[in-house]
């Protein structure tokens, strides 16, 4: 048999063993990896939405560029209901003038509104309809001249108390201004009731 040896014990490892630095090593490079991949997705995301607020952006205002601007002007609703109450008054005065005797002699016949369509008289005031008097005037040209016509419009009930319908306006009292400052009344025509 063989002898046996003296007894040694393993060979000591020294602190600080591989081992213990592959572990730290390994999670060193995870957390790396982690903070990689999280950095790389945070900077896709940016890109991303920045491109995408970009583009929103341009599309944006290559609609705002070729859209027809908007046809709808401020307050249109009172602008188109004071239109409405006011014609009356104008159309009745344009009545009463072309009528009047003394105008024809002035400014000949046909007599004739120069303005356009889309302004068939001015009015005094701005905004709403208070219910009181109102102010128009609007130009008349006639073969031997021209005119101003001012109208003072005076709201007519027309059925139950506090209730006026559309057009309510009539002209109270109507004057001819003549290019040389001379000044014409003219009676508002009676209306058939």
């Amino acid at each position: 048999m063989s002898a046996a040896g003296p007894f040694s014990p393993p060979p000591q490892r020294p602190r600080g063993s591989t081992s213990g630095r592959i572990v730290l090593f390994v999670l060193i490079a995870v957390g790396g990896l982690m903070l990689g991949c999280c950095g790389a997705i945070f900077t896709a995301a940016l890109l991303y939405y920045g491109r995408a607020s970009t583009a929103i952006q341009q599309v944006k205002a290559a609609i705002q560029d070729k859209a027809p601007p908007v046809l709808v002007a401020p307050n249109w609703e009172i602008d188109w209901i004071v239109m409405e109450e006011l014609t009356r008054s104008y159309t009745t005065s344009i009545d009463a003038v072309a009528a009047n005797k003394q105008v024809i002699a002035q400014l000949g016949e046909p007599l004739e509104n120069p303005n356009d369509a889309t302004q068939m008289f001015r009015r005094e005031r701005t905004g709403k309809l208070s219910g009181e008097e109102e102010h128009i005037e609007y130009d008349i040209k006639g073969p031997k001249g021209t005119a101003t016509v001012r109208v003072v419009a005076s709201p007519q009930s027309a059925g139950p108390p506090h209730f006026q319908a559309f057009g309510s306006y009539r002209p109270t009292k109507i004057t001819v201004k003549l290019s040389d400052d001379t000044e014409i009344d003219v009676a508002p025509l009676k209306e058939p009731q």
